[in-house]
């Protein structure tokens, strides 16, 4: 057999062996000492893997606060006692004593129940994207009847580059779509008047600043104002940028709403807000929130536009 120590201050070892030389494939159950606890109603399937477990956990990181498994088709997440912790005590309580109701605090729409004594673990359940927090949708204003802004026409020509090191300003094309958080106020005008060679306002150039409004990025300067909870998956071919839970309003509204004031002061004429189709698992890798449909994408493009 071999053993390992599963309980806080080193006061637990579980042992797991096979009689008579028998081999096993799958690890046995987790063995618990006795403790008062609170039996949660069963979850319906909801993983495969452990990467399914991913979404609607919120802060702090998992690193921080515990560890998540995906087992028998259902979401686990285990957080220890440690009060080394200040971080994830104040986000979970996860000290059960030995009480299961102690544990209530874990991931979204999760039960939690206390599974080994002496306040040592908590164990939450949870299926991610289940229920989805509840939102009001911000109004939506009406479209411009008129005033002096920008359409463009079938004919418009148009460059793209979102790689600022490398910015060419010598196409000769209508339009250029560029990284709105990478370029200045200066830089901008700078396109548009093809370094000072264009002095008539009438004819310069358009520039379209792009933001991916349906992604998180971590390198952006407001990656901060992202929690955990509205990351989901990877996406793919891009391991620092995670797909967006959009029918979080009460997050994303305050957020896009600064980058778009950011491109009017930067003197962007539009703007190309990216990766917008986050519901449709057909076109791309899961988001990691299965419960989003068509309509909470319309809902947030409609806002967005």
């Amino acid at each position: 057999f071999d053993g390992r120590c599963e309980g806080h201050d080193n006061d637990e070892c579980i042992y797991y062996w096979c009689p008579s030389g028998e081999t096993t494939t799958t690890e046995p159950p987790e063995i618990t000492t006795t403790a008062t606890t609170t039996t949660n109603p069963p979850l319906s399937a909801c993983c495969n893997v452990d990467t399914d477990c991913k979404a609607d956990v919120g802060q702090p990181s998992l690193a921080d606060c515990g560890e998540r498994y995906c087992i028998n088709n259902e979401c686990i997440f285990r957080t220890r006692y440690d009060n080394k912790k200040d971080y994830c005590n104040n986000k979970y309580y996860i000290n059960c004593n030995g009480d299961g109701n102690a544990c209530t605090k874990g991931p979204t729409s999760s039960t939690g129940e206390c599974t080994l004594s002496g306040g040592s673990l908590c164990e939450y359940k949870w299926c991610p994207g289940v229920s989805p927090p509840t939102t009001t949708l911000p109004p939506v204003l009406p479209p411009p009847s008129g005033g002096n802004f920008w359409r463009p026409n079938a004919r418009t020509t148009w460059d793209w580059q979102l790689d600022t090191s490398s910015l060419d300003y010598s196409r000769d094309v209508d339009v250029y779509d560029i990284d709105l958080f990478d370029n200045t106020y200066e830089s901008i005008l700078d396109i548009k008047t093809n370094g000072g060679r264009i002095t008539n306002p009438s004819k310069f150039r358009k520039v379209i600043c792009y933001f991916s409004a349906g992604s998180y990025e971590n390198w952006r300067p407001d990656e901060w104002r992202f929690p955990d909870d509205v990351k989901g998956t990877v996406y793919y071919g891009f391991e620092d940028e995670n797909w967006l839970d959009i029918r979080r309003f009460d997050v994303l509204v305050p957020i896009m709403s600064d980058r778009l004031d950011m491109a009017r002061e930067k003197g962007c004429d539009a703007v190309e807000p990216d990766n917008t189709d986050g519901y449709d698992d057909t076109a791309h890798e899961s988001s990691g929130f299965p419960l989003l449909t068509f309509q909470d994408q319309l809902d947030y493009n409609i806002w967005l536009s």
